[in-house]
């Protein structure tokens, strides 16, 4: 008896609600299209002369034509998504099964002559610091006391300049 578990089907959420809300701006975009233009044709028709009910109609349509333009453009924006999402899950996929039949081939070799290289680069680091600390002057810093009348004479004695 094998046990397999089935894939579970990950679901993109908001991949879903960029679909949904496209269609929806398309479709309320194309009813407001619609309206607003079977309103004119109306208004002509009847022979109209109401300007306030003709920039209504004209808006309606208007709104409704942008509307429209935006929602085909966000279901174009999904579909790049999609694709997007899936050509990744492809390639991730594909790179695990090829991680998982290729084993990594590592070289001894190589691994030594680095190791060597890093301890001999240690070596010089560790005898540079002795050598500088060797030569390096032994300071002492020592602290006079400031006295507010020194300074003060001092200040006093100095040449003007003109």
């Amino acid at each position: 008896m094998t046990n397999t578990n089935p894939r579970r089907i990950a679901l993109n959420l908001p991949l879903l609600g960029l679909w949904i809300a496209a269609a929806g701006v398309a479709v309320l975009g194309y009813w407001m299209l619609q309206r607003g233009t079977a309103g004119q044709a109306e208004f002509y028709t009847a022979g109209g002369t109401d300007p306030a009910e003709l920039l209504s109609q004209q808006s309606l349509t208007t709104t409704g034509g942008l509307l429209l333009v935006a929602g085909v453009l966000g279901l174009l924006l999904a579909l790049a998504a999609h694709a997007r999402a899936r050509s990744a899950a492809i390639l991730a996929e594909r790179t695990a099964t090829d991680a998982a039949t290729l084993a990594p081939v590592a070289s001894d070799e190589v691994d030594d002559d680095i190791d060597d290289k890093d301890d001999d680069l240690d070596e010089v680091e560790a005898s540079d610091v002795e050598e500088t600390a060797a030569d390096a002057p032994e300071q002492e810093t020592t602290a006079r006391p400031v006295d507010d009348d020194t300074e003060k004479a001092e200040s006093d004695t100095a040449p003007a300049r003109a």
